[in-house]
Parts: structure tokens; sequence; C-alpha cells
């Protein structure tokens, strides 16, 4: 699987996009990234998961 985030700020330009890699832990694993943020505020995320195989199939006769 492959996890990927966009981080947005409501009335800014403020974007933050990209991958986020998978981490283990005490606690289990897990997919995580630090994100520096432009100053303080609310902020709107939106995380996307990929399946880490994708069949296609076609079928033709």
């Amino acid at each position: 699987m492959t996890a990927s985030y966009v981080v947005t700020k409501p009335g800014s330009d403020f974007k933050a996009a990209g991958p986020l890699p998978p981490m283990t832990s005490v606690t289990g694993p897990h997919y995580g990234r630090n994100i520096n943020l432009a100053g303080p505020g609310l902020v709107s995320q939106r995380p996307f998961q990929r399946p880490a195989f994708r069949q296609s199939w076609s079928i033709t006769g």
C-alpha cells in the first residue's frame, strides 16, 4: 500500500503534499511524516491510500 497526503490552509496559498513513508513503533506499523506548517491557524488535511498491487483485467472476444 502507498499512502500520501495533501494539507492546505484555508485563506492562504499554503499547500503541502507528498508521500507518507511506512514506519514502525512499539504500537505497530503506521505511516507518518513531519510537516512544517505556515504558522498558527487551522489547516485542512486529505489522506490518500492506494493498494500496493493493481490488477487490470481486459476481456476480449
